[in-house]
């Protein structure tokens, strides 16, 4: 029997993190349970608690573990702790030790935690909290790790466990491991944008004149929330939620709180999100203030797309857009008509879709602004690319990154770069695709966006499996899928589900995949997300004809190619007549077949794919089909 291998797994926290400590053995066994004894593995929890008593400084005899450690988990909350002699905080010192490991030898492996702070306490945090900030900003500006942010124990512990479980996986493959820190760029609303710039000018210009402590308090909430865009806009994700902080502790303006709920949500703090936003929902009721409602509408229909609750998304945005209507607001309808349009994208109304975008796009020309002209020729030219006019496609995305450069804005540009790298993988060009993927996953690194992130790992994990190299893949689309999970986008798990599905059946495990594509499809199902679905019944189609069973194949496959001649989707029909046409080759029906390949050929021809237009036009002819 082979030897078991013993993984020395440490944690480092404060005192303030005991729910936590006590959840860890717990979770290390579970682990076991669940993975680490099925690859022959066996976790072993370390922690102060742990150390054995003996002579000298009490840390250092700490810190032997923490030499001796192959995973190494730090936590923190409020706290930083005490100095240990050395350091400022017994838990410097082991990340230090810890680090310098890592730097030398690649080991140990670090995952790093942070516990939401209240709101209050990062708008003043006192000299232990200061500390704690003061480290996150440190690991962020100099890209030490990655890190997590968690809400409560309970979500931590949901989240260790998948980062352990993930870490084995990859070590079974032999793959180094981080945390991901926390694809379509979420746009902060303009006017809200412009209305708290607005109010900086005008208080900067009345400042003599501020008489009343609430007309200070103001001034100063407004300033704060200045920077915290501009943070933002850097990547500077641990300081511009301190400056949003501050803004709100001092002054609730609606449009701070309505950019701060857009910022949480970019970094995938969805539960305080919503609470900003229900908010200013609840000011506008207070106030009467149909703008400020208008604009809580927009940003709660951006969360419940998120969560792929399209029904509820297409509700809000539809109040939304009434109101900016009655009110002239033409800002707010540009958005409002974008939002609509990515909810019948999403539900494969490309027709709607495409008429909203283009609506958007023209009142955003009208009131010049370019922001919101990029977002809406890159939805534009993402709807041209399902339909498989990519040459269109690709000029409307270069549209969009000429402005998002002009502007410098890189989320924009992370999203364009990552639609780029589709196109490239559909004509079958892997290494642009990849090269255009990478640099949006290192924008959105850089950002902090999980959604581009989810986004990056799928593409590029799709990337992998076609250069064959299965496990690799296999760990992107897990990182995808985690995001996703995180993020509760549903569309995001069932494409993640999909692709995993896609590795187990190119392994052989064509019932690990038949599991998977189910499970994609009933999610796809119940959120009515058509062209998804199209996918799904593409992937069950090719399980059954792999199997024999060439009637429920066909059946499958005629599902998928009514709901693309619907869609228009021109990769979709390359495809699905190339299921259809290698069912009816299987058959011994060979016109059929060639019938059903030539339209495959064709389409594929359309999409610029003529890598695949060229191997399907070689398999016609060896079917020597005779004349008569």
């Amino acid at each position: 029997m082979a030897k078991v291998e013993i993984v020395k797994v440490f944690i480092a926290s404060p005192g303030d993190l005991s729910e936590e400590r006590k959840l860890f053995p717990g979770i290390i066994q579970h682990v076991n349970d669940i993975k680490a004894h099925s690859l022959n593995c066996h976790l072993e929890p370390l922690g102060w608690e742990d150390a054995l008593p003996g002579f000298g400084r009490p840390q250092e005899i700490i810190n032997e573990d923490v030499r001796e450690c192959d995973l190494f988990i730090m936590i923190l909350w409020k706290r930083w702790g005490t100095p240990s002699g050395s350091f400022t905080s017994g838990s410097e010192e082991e990340f230090t030790i810890a680090y310098d490991r890592y730097k030398r030898a690649g080991t140990p492996h670090l995952l790093l935690y942070f516990r939401s702070v209240p709101e209050h306490m990062m708008a003043d945090p006192g000299e232990q909290l200061q500390k704690v900030l003061d480290f996150r900003n440190t690991v962020e500006v100099q890209r030490i790790c990655l890190y997590r942010i968690y809400d409560d124990p309970t979500q931590w512990k949901d989240l260790l466990v998948k980062h352990l479980c993930l870490w084995l996986d990859k070590k079974q493959y032999g793959k180094s491991f981080g945390v991901v820190q926390e694809q379509e760029s979420l746009e902060i609303p303009t006017e809200a944008e412009k209305r708290i710039l607005e109010l900086q000018s005008q208080l900067r210009a009345m400042s003599a004149r501020l008489e009343t402590t609430q007309s200070k308090l103001r001034a100063e909430a407004i300033n704060y929330a200045v920077e915290a865009m501009h943070l933002a806009d850097e990547g500077r994700v641990t300081l511009s939620e301190e400056k949003y902080a501050k803004s709100i502790d001092l002054y609730e303006e609606p449009d701070v709180l309505n950019t701060f709920g857009t910022f949480l949500l970019r970094i995938g703090s969805i539960v305080r999100a919503t609470e900003k936003f229900k908010r200013l929902l609840i000011l506008s009721e207070e106030h009467n203030d149909q703008r400020m409602r208008a604009l809580a509408y927009s940003s709660l229909g951006i969360v419940y797309r998120t969560q792929s609750d399209l029904r509820t998304a297409e509700e809000m945005h539809q109040k939304a857009l009434n109101l900016n209507k009655k009110l002239n607001n033409r800002d707010g309808m540009a958005i409002d008509y974008k939002n609509l349009a990515t909810t019948h994208r999403i539900r494969g109304n490309l027709k709607l879709a495409e008429n909203m975008y283009r609506e958007a796009l023209q009142i955003n020309r009208e009131i010049d602004n370019k922001k919101g002209m990029a977002i809406c020729y890159s939805h534009i030219a993402t709807i041209g690319r399902i339909r498989g006019d990519l040459e269109s496609s690709i000029q409307m995305y270069q549209k969009a990154i000429r402005i998002n450069k002009e502007l410098e804005n890189k989320e924009g540009l992370a999203s364009n770069y990552s639609n780029l790298g589709i196109i490239y993988r559909v004509r079958g060009d892997l290494d642009m695709a990849e090269n255009m993927f990478r640099q949006s996953l290192e924008i959105n690194q850089e950002l902090g966006i999980k959604e581009g992130l989810a986004n990056n790992y799928s593409n590029l994990g799709t990337v992998l499996r076609k250069r064959k190299d299965l496990n690799a893949a296999h760990t992107m689309y897990e990182q995808a899928l985690e995001l996703n999970k995180e993020l509760g986008n549903k569309v995001g798990i069932a494409s993640a589900l999909s692709n995993l599905g896609n590795v187990q059946k190119a392994r052989g495990d064509l019932a690990s995949a038949e599991k998977l594509y189910k499970k994609a499809l009933v999610i796809n199902e119940e959120l009515g997300a058509t062209m998804a679905m199209a996918i799904c019944y593409n992937l069950l189609g090719s399980l059954r004809r792999m199997r024999g069973d060439l009637d429920e194949a066909e059946s499958m496959f005629e599902k998928s190619l009514e709901i693309n001649k619907e869609l228009g989707s021109k990769e979709g029909l390359a495809i699905t007549y190339k299921n259809l046409g290698l069912v009816y080759k299987k058959r011994g029906d060979w016109r059929e077949a060639a019938e059903a390949l030539r339209t495959s050929a064709h389409f594929f021809r359309e999409i610029g794919n003529m890598r695949s237009s060229e191997a399907i036009e070689r398999s016609i002819d060896s079917l020597n089909i005779q004349p008569g």
